[in-house]
């Protein structure tokens, strides 16, 4: 910037000198651009006041229209991603880029994990970093995007001597890529080590299958999948084949390696993760790599109700039985079988959002399960509720038949009979055996539905 305003000064102030960046129009044949047409009124209107006044304002503008109108389209970086940072496990959020210009020709870049391209990153500003080619012809590098076609079913080409970098840190090339004509089907990367000075049957990676459908597609090739990724010393280039097939042309935008894996090249993502996961987002463009940032995305588990009191496997109609979870929750969610007032009763507690227990009194006999879900501290909720045990609510035990209303003659036999099918019969019978009452048929043992007595 300081040789511009040099030159601009001197154009400006000094009038003998002529505009150094355009040709001072000779005849009628040469072209005449605003600029020219402004020294050709100072050179024959020289002694003008106005015409120097002129000359100098539109020196002025063409300045400001060649050397500052181009930097409001530069790309610059992010500052910012906003979209919701916590979320409960099974949730999504979207994070979108904000803040920082991006022109015609750049694109956003996100990554998981880390930066995508800390170790390495070429953007094809130059070709340089090829140092040979197989069956492929590099047609042009415009706008910092590399175009090649293949014309053969192996192409490739060598990068070496990229570097040193390790390879326990960064495992991940992320390349994008745009297939413009044929069909690439998937690329293959060979690395390079001081161990392995070039392409080896046992040190390269398949990518996946590639998008042909002529739009940008970005792709991760995770190089730890290579057993000897990590052994023989850092990496220090490989070799890439970028497709299978002759009469492929491909764009590739850039190749990196680096310890984060890249997720898409737009101005949002959406995002599932499940554990707490840090993404990162960088711009890049013609000669422009921007610093990257990063937000973090915390996963809050979700919570598991449990039931801390509940009844047993059996109750009887119409007695209190208690259901208790965790307290100091919010929204509680009872799910209660049957109608209220009908088939059971609430005795005390509640089912509303607020309560974490409530006392039922079964009218309706047979099982009752009932559920319970809440939302913790962190405002998740479990993805299911949590059913309580079983229990078996009975009717209390009748008599099918005793004796009438009529008191019974002493020494006559009177028969008391139970449900049968039922389990642990308890009888209680008043007085003592054979000095208030005798056994005649039947029993009082924990099988026995019915007993005849005779009263003494």
């Amino acid at each position: 910037m300081g040789v511009v305003l040099k030159v601009f000064l001197r154009v400006l102030f000094y009038r003998g000198v002529p505009f150094p960046f355009f040709k001072i129009p000779q005849n009628d044949h040469d072209v005449i651009c605003p600029f020219n047409v402004a020294l050709q009124i100072r050179n024959n209107l020289e002694n003008s006041y106005m015409t120097r006044v002129f000359y100098k304002a539109l020196v002025l503008v063409s300045l400001m229209i060649l050397f500052f109108v181009p930097m409001m389209g530069q790309t610059t970086a992010p500052t910012s991603i906003t979209g919701t940072a916590t979320i409960c496990s099974g949730s999504s959020t979207t994070l979108t880029a904000s803040g920082g210009t991006l022109d015609a020709n750049a694109v956003n870049v996100w990554y998981r994990g880390g930066y995508g391209g800390d170790a390495y990153d070429n953007g094809w500003d130059a070709t340089t970093a090829i140092t040979e080619s197989v069956q492929s012809t590099l047609n042009n590098n415009t706008n910092g995007i590399l175009n090649l076609t293949s014309t053969g079913t192996d192409p490739q080409f060598y990068m070496r001597s990229l570097g040193s970098f390790d390879p326990s840190i960064y495992k991940y090339i992320n390349v994008r890529y745009r297939v413009t004509a044929g069909t690439a089907y998937n690329m293959q990367v060979f690395f390079l080590k001081a161990t392995i000075p070039n392409a080896a049957g046992d040190a390269f990676v398949n990518s996946g299958a590639l998008n042909s459908d002529g739009n940008w597609h970005t792709i991760s090739i995770d190089m730890s999948s290579s057993a000897n990724w990590t052994s023989g010393g850092n990496i220090t280039g490989w070799r890439f084949d970028w497709s299978v097939a002759s009469g492929v042309t491909m764009d590739i935008d850039f190749i990196q390696l680096g310890a984060g894996i890249i997720l898409d090249d737009a101005a949002s993502i959406t995002v599932s993760p499940t554990t707490s996961t840090t993404y990162y987002l960088n711009r890049k463009g013609p000669a422009v790599s921007t610093s990257s940032i990063s937000q973090l995305v915390t996963v809050n588990a979700l919570p598991t109700p449990t039931f801390t009191a509940q009844p047993g496997l059996c109750s009887f109609q119409y007695t209190d039985v208690t259901y208790t979870t965790e307290p100091g929750q919010s929204n509680y969610v009872w799910t209660i079988p049957g109608e209220v007032n009908f088939d059971y009763a609430i005795a005390s507690g509640g089912v509303g959002t607020t309560s974490n227990t409530v006392t039922l009194r079964w009218s309706a006999t047979g099982s009752k399960t009932i559920s319970i879900n809440y939302t913790n501290s962190n405002g998740c909720t479990a993805a299911t509720a949590t059913s309580s045990t079983a229990s078996d609510v009975r009717a209390y035990p009748t008599f099918t038949e005793q004796i009438g209303a009529q008191p019974a003659c002493a020494s006559a036999d009177v028969t008391y009979t139970t449900q049968s099918g039922q389990s642990n019969y308890v009888w209680t019978v008043p007085g003592t055996e054979n000095t208030d009452y005798t056994i005649t048929s039947g029993g009082v043992g924990t099988s026995s539905t019915t007993v005849t007595l005779q009263w003494l």
